[in-house]
Order: structure tokens, then C-alpha cells, then sequence
């Protein structure tokens, strides 16, 4: 049976990722394909992933090929272009995008992803229709990863709405405890808060709980990814949280395995494939609310026993050793 490798940047706590990588397993499976994951020990760590790198350099012959989910593209660019000159097998990058151009890429490599400045101004778009105020005051839990989130959405409400106050922590690093704690601390100083936007779901559901634990109301929430915990808490129609930019991991790990299977059999592959980030809201909830771009209502995808880590019959799950 043909392996491959699936290299992720962060594992702890990343609801969204195991449920793609679900979808990366099941999408393998079918095609008879075993997949090695190699998880870092700590999440976002360069050192843990040259680590895994130069692992997988070392037993090239083994792996027909894999996928690389990157950590910050600026540490981690030169350790990838010497990776993809030394590994046998085609790379196919997640996520994040690694080089600036297509020109940056080396031979027999290739991205699919959403753009994280787009993940940003979609989300911009959609709050700038949801509040009422012209000045609105906006909370942004994000981290130094994906920074072009919130870069793309603090220049996309500003262009929407110029009298908006915005506040962006960056130091939340995708948790949810440290969502839940910027929020408070903001609420707590007598700020008033119209909107937070959570640069993934698991921040905003955190958000979600300050707030109820504040007692506010009135607070719209809006977060990244389409996990299935924010999608169940948007159905309700009722709580802060009132849209996700959703991160379709099926289309994703669809998407990735065709282009891999390109490479590797020699076929016209492109590049760069950048996917359309969509909104997820509550149908009836936002019934009023003007549309700014492709919608997702109260749809959730059946993902099946086979598209979860925990059912997965092709996976070896490899730890970082310390040297």
C-alpha cells in the first residue's frame, strides 16, 4: 500500500484540524493510501517541525509524496525550499501559503487554501451588515499566526465603516481560555464592546462565554473556520455568536489529495488553488441581513465514522522526539 505524509503546525486544542484531518484520512483511504501524521509537541513551533522535516528527509524513500500544513512562512521558508529540493516525492502545502509567488515555489510543489486577508474581509463585510451603529467599538482575539486575518478585516471595516473603533490582541494564540480572558479584561475596563471578531471559533466561543458570564447582550460574535461546536451554537439562533467565516476542511483535503495525485503522476497541476471563503449564519436569524458575499445557511455536512481521527484505519500517529 502507497504512504504519504500529512505535517501539521499546531494539534492541541484545534477542533477544526481534527475534523480535516479526518477528511484527509478518509480522502487517502479510498484511494488505498496509508497516511504517517507527524504533530508537533507544541503548537506553531519551528523547531518541532524542522525536527519532523529532517525526519522524513531521512526515510525519503518510504513516502510516495505527503502534505505540509506550515507554520509562519517568514521562519519557516528556507527549512521548506531545502526540504522540497531534498524529499523524493511532490509537496502539496496547506493552509497557510509558504511563498509569496508562484514563482517562489520549487518544482513539484503546489497550495490549496483559503487566503487568509479574504478569511478577514469576509468577515468585515458581514459584521459591517450585522451592526447598527455607524461607530461601532470591535474586539479582535487573534494570534500572531494567520496574522493576515485581522489584517484583512481591521482594513476592510475601515474601509466600510471609518468611524469604527477596533482593538486587535494578538496574543490570544487560537485559544479559547485566552479569548474568554481578553474579553473579560475588555468588559471589566468599562469598554464598551459592539462586536468581537475571532480569528477561529475556538476564541469565539470563548468569547461567547465571557460575555454570558458578564452578562452582556446585544454583542455580536463572529468567528473563523465552520467548526462544527460554533455551527452547532449559531443553529440555536439565540447567542452571541452569529456567523463563522467557514474554512470547508472537505474541500480542502479533496482538493489537496487530487492535486498530490497530479504531481505525482506526472498531470497539469496548478499552483496555487485559493478557495472562496463562505459565510455561515443562521437562516432565520439573519433573514434581514444584506448579503456581502457567498452564504452558507444551517447546513451541516455529515462527516462519517470514517472522517474522524478516532475511527481512522490509515494513520500512524508519529510524536516529536527530542533530539
Amino acid at each position: 500500500m502507497t504512504q504519504v505524509f500529512l505535517v501539521v503546525s499546531a494539534f492541541e486544542q484545534k477542533y477544526w484540524l481534527n475534523e480535516f484531518i479526518g477528511h484527509v484520512l478518509e480522502a487517502f483511504d479510498h484511494a488505498q493510501t496509508d497516511v504517517v501524521l507527524k504533530r508537533p509537541r507544541r503548537n506553531y513551533d519551528r523547531r518541532g517541525m524542522v525536527h519532523h522535516l529532517r525526519r522524513l528527509v531521512a526515510r525519503g524513500a518510504d513516502y510516495s509524496g505527503g502534505l505540509i500544513m506550515p507554520i509562519d512562512p517568514a521562519q519557516l521558508r528556507e527549512d521548506l525550499v531545502e526540504f522540497c529540493a531534498e524529499i523524493p516525492g511532490p509537496v502539496v502545502f496547506l493552509d497557510l501559503e509558504p511563498f509569496e509567488s508562484e514563482a517562489d515555489y520549487p518544482p513539484n510543489t503546489a497550495f490549496i487554501g483559503y487566503p487568509s486577508w479574504q478569511i478577514g474581509e469576509a468577515a468585515a463585510r458581514w459584521l459591517a451588515g450585522a451592526l447598527a451603529r455607524r461607530d461601532p467599538a470591535v474586539f479582535v482575539a487573534a494570534s500572531r499566526e494567520h496574522s493576515d486575518r485581522q489584517d484583512g478585516f481591521v482594513a476592510a471595516l475601515r474601509a466600510i465603516s471609518p468611524e469604527a473603533s477596533v482593538v486587535v490582541d494578538d496574543s490570544c494564540d487560537y485559544l479559547r481560555s485566552a479569548a474568554l480572558d481578553a474579553v473579560r479584561a475588555r468588559l471589566l475596563g468599562g469598554h464598551r464592546l459592539d462586536a468581537v471578531f475571532c480569528t477561529n471559533d475556538e476564541m469565539a466561543l470563548g468569547a461567547v462565554e465571557a460575555l454570558r458570564w458578564q452578562g452582556v447582550t446585544g454583542t455580536v460574535v463572529v468567528g473563523v473556520d465552520g467548526a462544527a461546536e460554533a455551527r452547532a451554537h449559531i443553529d440555536t439562533g439565540t447567542g452571541p455568536l452569529r456567523a463563522t467565516v467557514v474554512q470547508d476542511g472537505y474541500e480542502i483535503a479533496a482538493g489537496a489529495v487530487d492535486l498530490l495525485h497530479r504531481l505525482r503522476t506526472g498531470r497539469p497541476a496548478p499552483k496555487r488553488t485559493l478557495l472562496v471563503p463562505r459565510m455561515y449564519a443562521n437562516r432565520t436569524r439573519e433573514s434581514t441581513h444584506p448579503s456581502s458575499g457567498p452564504q452558507i445557511h444551517n447546513e451541516m455536512r455529515d462527516v462519517g465514522a470514517g472522517a474522524t481521527l478516532g475511527y481512522a484505519q490509515n494513520v500512524w500517529i508519529t510524536n516529536q522526539v527530542s533530539d
